[in-house]
């Protein structure tokens, strides 16, 4: 049964009552202007609606990184949705297909596409169902792609995978199970049989002891919040007893342990290992498994040219498959034999682009194409992950990179992590986001305090759209825990770092491309001094002469140091005579050559 529970221009409510589903759905199209969208957020907000789903078209993207354009999202926008998200609690069910919902039909600079329609939802709307998935089909008279929402409760029962859990090892029952299993006589001589059929029994043995003794983690937690209950009422009677006193300390000494058992239960099904151990964030692991409950699966499949979605047959098809297709092979593997199974990659003209330097002349442009039968592209764009664009960094080219960053503190995350939880968090999107174009560009400062502020606000409120005061500068947070604080790597610092780490390799390496940008970038030892479009030499010029001017070689015995240009007195002897530089390219001399036998030989 379904029952309009609200509506407005931009949005309408339904209350579903279903034998599978008890939830409130939003069909959304929402407004072209941020200013009127704001209506919408609110009229949601009002509802208060339990187990919620929206769908479609809410014109607004989470981020430049959401977004194939030559002009930057509106960033207020942006702000307002992810506001909006974090606010109601609500997460994205990741759908199948391309990436992007909506295109403008346009070609060249005019050409833009985003992802305007998703699909948001609590954690409750997921909790009675087995799987929920969602995939994006292929558009044809509206610019829009449609969607499709797949809700299954999934009533077939079907074998598990045996799996070693490890809240087992808090239990003191486990090690003796374990020991008098792996005791018992093995009749095989042979040692690899004889480990294998110990492990084998063992197992079992596993099996039962989790079914019928180490039992369900949700239960034991919750009779030991009932003893605990039933000793603290009989106290509150007695008022003097101290046997129901360490009645009490026994009971919840129990439930800190089961408790211990439940984190290290889903910390293990959700493969989350950031987390450090002595903080618990059950909520968070709990709403994590949920959440991956609503990934993307196969849902329908082809089968001999019909459209099945029968699970069974989808599995019975997929085994079949490919056990026709590994049957006959063998341990010891050769190449070809692989080849024969599994096809070579080939060169795909679809998903290949090509971009020419200004110098190429058109014929020879024309012959590319013609020959690899590839479509053109212009700058900007997007190779590997990285931003690739002409001149110097600008705020415009790497800010999809800065709001990717940015989302991954965004959504559910900050209110069901504690603190220390955010702190990990933190630590996690630094070191997995500073491999790619922070390797190599100069950020904008102003990204760099964007980035910044968003962490500072996920770290201290839990949000990063909510500011408050914060008692300690980010300047002591971003220190290390010996000196006082939280350990978090500083962005700023790490770009810097990895920036002066690159120069030195121009400077010093001997490998192909260090040797390519050195006689790009340098003359003899000394970096150019006019202007070049480029990239990355905007950033790096500065730390090569700070290196050049402060770093100072060691010498040891059979020294290659350059004895006229590196720095190894102090100073170079060639900047102290004030030798000319077209004469310094022919100073190769290193100091090995003027120094041996224990004298100097000028």
């Amino acid at each position: 049964m379904a029952t309009v529970i609200g509506s407005s221009e931009q949005a309408i409510l339904v209350k579903v009552n279903h034998d599978l589903l008890d939830c409130t759905f939003g069909f959304i199209h929402a407004a072209s202007d941020y200013i009127t969208r704001r209506d919408l957020w609110n009229f949601i907000s009002d509802f208060h609606c339990s187990n919620l789903c929206l769908v479609r078209d809410f014109n607004a993207v989470l981020g430049a990184h959401k977004r194939i354009s030559s002009r930057a999202p509106n960033s207020v926008s942006c702000a307002d949705f992810q506001n909006f998200i974090e606010q109601e609690v609500l997460f994205e069910i990741e759908a199948a297909g391309t990436n992007y919902t909506w295109a403008s039909r346009r070609s060249g600079q005019g050409f833009i596409a985003s992802k305007l329609d998703i699909i948001l939802a609590h954690d409750s709307f997921i909790v009675h169902l087995d799987r929920v998935s969602a995939a994006v089909l292929a558009r044809a008279g509206s610019d829009h792609h449609p969607m499709v929402l797949h809700c299954a409760k999934d009533s077939s029962s079907r074998p598990r995978p045996f799996k070693f859990q490890s809240a087992w090892t808090i239990d003191s029952r486990f090690r003796e199970l374990v020991r008098l299993s792996w005791n018992h006589n093995s009749r095989p001589p042979d040692p690899i049989s004889r480990i294998m059929q110990k492990l084998k029994r063992l197992k079992g043995a596993l099996r039962i002891w989790n079914r019928q003794v180490f039992g369900l983690i949700n239960k034991k937690i919750a009779d030991a919040n009932q003893a605990i209950l039933a000793v603290q009422a009989q106290i509150y009677t007695t008022r003097d007893s101290d046997q129901l006193l360490e009645s009490e300390i026994e009971a919840t000494i129990q439930l800190n342990r089961f408790l211990k058992q439940e984190q290290l239960f889903f910390a293990q099904k959700n493969r989350v290992s950031w987390l450090k151990d002595g903080d618990r964030n059950s909520a968070f692991f709990q709403r994590l498994h949920r959440i991956k409950k609503a990934r993307p699966g196969i849902n329908s499949l082809y089968i001999d040219g019909t459209l099945s979605t029968d699970q069974g047959a989808i599995c019975e098809n997929i085994v079949a498959y490919y056990s026709s297709l590994f049957r006959g092979l063998s341990t010891d593997l050769n190449m070809e034999r692989v080849h024969e199974v599994i096809e070579p990659l080939v060169f795909n003209p679809e998903k290949s682009k090509d971009y020419f330097g200004k110098h190429v002349s058109v014929q020879n442009k024309n012959y590319f194409r013609d020959t690899l039968h590839i479509g053109s592209s212009s700058l900007p764009f997007t190779y590997l992950g990285v931003s690739l664009f002409q001149g110097a960094p600008k705020a415009t080219h790497l800010r999809s990179t800065a709001d990717r960053i940015i989302a991954k503190f965004t959504g559910w995350k900050g209110s069901a992590l504690s603190m220390a939880g955010r702190v990990c968090l933190a630590n996690l999107v630094i070191v997995s986001s500073l491999v790619h174009s922070m390797m190599v560009y100069k950020w904008p400062r102003s990204l760099l305090q964007k980035i910044d502020m968003a962490m500072r606000n996920f770290i201290w409120t839990g949000s990063t759209g909510r500011k408050s005061i914060c008692p300690v500068s980010w300047t002591n947070v971003c220190a290390s825990r010996e000196e006082g604080g939280l350990g978090i790597r500083s962005i700023r610092t790490a770009i810097e770092a990895f920036l002066q780490r690159l120069a030195w390799n121009i400077i010093n390496s001997k490998e192909a491309s260090m040797l390519f940008v050195r006689a790009r970038f340098f003359k003899g030892k000394s970096p150019i001094s006019q202007y070049l479009t480029s990239l990355v030499w905007h950033g790096v010029r500065e730390h090569s002469i700070h290196i050049l001017k402060e770093a100072r070689w060691i010498l040891g015995k059979h020294s290659s140091v350059n004895f006229w240009l590196d720095n190894w007195l102090g100073y170079t002897i060639a900047d102290r005579l004030g030798i000319p530089c077209f004469v310094r390219e022919f100073l190769n001399y290193s100091v090995a050559d003027y120094f041996f036998d224990d004298s100097w030989h000028l």
